[in-house]
């Protein structure tokens, strides 16, 4: 990655060999970090693994695989001033240290404008991410489905 705008992200090995990141995060009183992810649509992402017990606060609670295409949302708060960046997935390493190269689309300044317009189809996972910066010890997630969920809900249609 050579310009301001690339980056690798850490990423982890699910069971069945899929490279994943974890949506994670939360609050303090008056600050808050927070990563969640969302698929090149905009929908939520299907998680493989999602923390219901241990330490849950601001910390890992959805395991989601990622792809090429795919969007990871970090944000941060500072009292009620935000800064949102998006990066889109260029490029999944599956060796023995698992990353994913990314590229920086868009960013939501501290001033509440964004760089670029926001696409609508994103416009609920940062709505979800700006949530998630202002739960109190976040314990849960936000923008993920487990498969089983997925499943259930294409059966009832």
């Amino acid at each position: 990655m050579k310009d301001k705008y690339s980056r690798v992200f850490k990423a982890f090995r699910t069971k069945s060999g899929l490279i994943a990141v974890w949506e994670r995060g939360g609050a303090e009183l008056t600050k808050g970090r927070a990563t969640i992810l969302c698929t090149p649509n905009g929908h939520k992402p299907t998680a493989v693994f999602i923390r219901k017990t241990g330490d849950l606060a601001n910390s890992n609670h959805a395991l989601i695989p990622v792809y090429p295409g795919y969007l990871i949302l970090q944000g941060e708060r500072q009292e009620t001033k935000y800064v949102i960046r998006i990066y889109k997935v260029l490029k999944v390493n599956v060796g023995d240290k698992p990353s994913v190269d990314v590229r920086q689309i868009n960013f939501l300044r501290d001033d509440g404008t964004w760089y670029h317009p926001l696409a609508k189809k994103y416009q609920e996972a940062v709505e979800e991410l700006m949530f998630k910066l202002n739960d109190h010890h976040c314990r849960r997630v936000y923008f993920a489905e487990l498969k089983s969920e997925k499943e259930n809900k294409k059966s009832e249609s």
